[in-house]
């Protein structure tokens, strides 16, 4: 029933950002596989489950892991989950932002410090006009 895999999805993320942050990388990534195979839809749509297991399959190229490890992958996926989050959001939502800030991360990881640089400090235009707005 799709309403139920929704909250599968969400748990199989929630999941695996928590196995993830203990290092336990294959359980993590056999959740994020799962999540983002319930949530790309038979017509090609994608939900914002899927953004966010995207992002946490980001965060899995990016661990500490040397096996693991792979900034490439990492930059590739994230800049999917970013468009993917703006499809639904406008620029300024904090899904969006905490995508791009990670973005930036992986930006680093790959080398690429210059465009780090402005992905990151473009996030901190966007989080200070925000809260600017709210005042």
């Amino acid at each position: 029933e799709p309403r139920m895999q929704v909250h599968i999805g969400a748990t199989l993320i929630a999941l695996a950002r928590t196995y993830l942050d203990l290092d336990r990388y294959s359980e993590a990534k056999g959740f994020i596989d799962e999540a983002l195979r319930i949530e790309k839809r038979k017509d090609g749509r994608v939900s914002l489950t899927y953004a966010t297991a995207l992002l946490q399959l980001g965060r899995y190229y990016m661990s500490e892991s040397v096996n693991i490890r792979n900034p490439q992958e990492a930059v590739r996926v994230i800049n999917e989950s970013m468009r993917t989050y703006a499809y639904f959001f406008r620029e300024r939502n904090h899904f969006v932002l905490i995508a791009k800030a990670t973005f930036g991360r992986a930006l680093r990881m790959n080398g690429e410090l210059e465009r780090s640089i402005e992905v990151l400090e473009s996030v901190l235009r966007a989080c200070i006009m925000m809260n600017t707005n709210r005042d």
